[in-house]
């Protein structure tokens, strides 16, 4: 019985262990010290809105006289446009749509961007892509035309500046840590 290819892959797999265990020892040092860190991150439900349009040939084809709707609606959920520009860079600008295989979910947006330390201009918005229907907004997103801050921030290194919403009053927030602690 030959055992060279047992003993040959018992070979490879102590020496892939040995380097697995000698590479975690291996000291990781981010650039934390230099940078701060700004976060967008909320969550909300977006409005639904009726996409009306004249029925086409091809759509009432087929179908009896008293059968033949006079409009096909279909119900959608609203896109959201996330801008965000550092001391008046664009940073951001794109559009944020509702979670789930059919966009009924609700909306989420996670952003990190690395900021160098000091004292910053910072711009978010996020308001509907298109302009509101005759359905009522969603609450959860605040007005129809959407939420904006613009505020002055200092960065501090190693530290992370968050902007959320205020979940009662519908509109942004930041949260900026004071030490080491948040």
């Amino acid at each position: 019985m030959n055992r060279a290819p047992g003993v040959l892959a018992a070979g490879i797999g102590l020496a892939m262990t040995v380097a697995l265990a000698a590479s975690s020892r291996v000291p990781w040092n981010p650039d934390s010290e230099a940078e701060s860190l700004l976060v967008l991150s909320w969550r909300g439900v977006s409005d639904s809105r009726d996409l009306c349009r004249e029925p086409t040939a091809e759509d009432l084809a087929g179908l009896p006289s008293h059968m033949r709707p006079d409009r096909i609606c279909e119900e959608a959920m609203a896109e959201y446009r996330l801008t965000l520009s550092l001391d008046g860079e664009s940073l951001v600008d794109r559009v944020v749509s509702p979670a789930g295989a059919r966009g009924d979910r609700p909306v989420y947006v996670l952003e990190r961007i690395p900021v160098n330390s000091g004292e910053h201009r910072i711009a978010v918005a996020f308001s509907p892509t298109d302009a509101p229907t005759t359905s009522p907004p969603d609450e959860a997103l605040g007005p129809p035309g959407g939420i904006a801050i613009q505020e002055t921030v200092t960065f501090r290194p190693g530290h992370v500046v968050l902007v959320t919403r205020d979940g009662d009053r519908g509109e942004f927030v930041i949260r900026v840590a004071d030490d080491g602690s948040q």
